[in-house]
């Protein structure tokens, strides 16, 4: 299963020089994480899980921190506001990315050229 949201590209989202204070707050209950475990999602009904589990108790983190350590099979679920700012963040880093790396390109304009980096994307 893949991951349920895109991750934000570190590269594009820094060359944007945009803060967003809304997307820093962006909070989501996790569990486990301790050391550099990964953190789960817990599940939406947790009474199938006796007090012995490790994934019981859940807490909250800002999610732009702690993303990169959510396990990738974890179905991550954000309130309808939350989910729109951070695909659309996503969005633009990522666009911002491949902008950044077109424009560093050297080739020669040519067809041949213009075939490879359409191909690229």
């Amino acid at each position: 299963m893949a991951r349920s949201l895109p991750e934000i590209s570190p590269r594009g989202w820094k060359s944007l020089n945009i803060v967003l204070p809304s997307l820093a707050e962006v909070r989501i209950a996790l569990t486990g994480g301790r050391g550099n475990a990964k953190f789960h999602v817990p599940p939406s009904d947790l009474r199938r899980y006796n007090g012995a589990c490790r994934h019981s108790k859940s807490a909250t983190y800002p999610l732009l921190e702690v993303f990169d350590r959510v396990c990738k099979k974890c179905d991550t679920i954000l309130p309808t506001a939350s989910d729109a700012l951070w695909r659309t963040a996503a969005f633009v880093a990522h666009r911002r990315d491949l902008l950044n790396r077109d424009m560093a390109d050297r080739e020669p304009r040519t067809w041949l050229g213009y075939a490879r980096n359409a191909a690229r994307h």
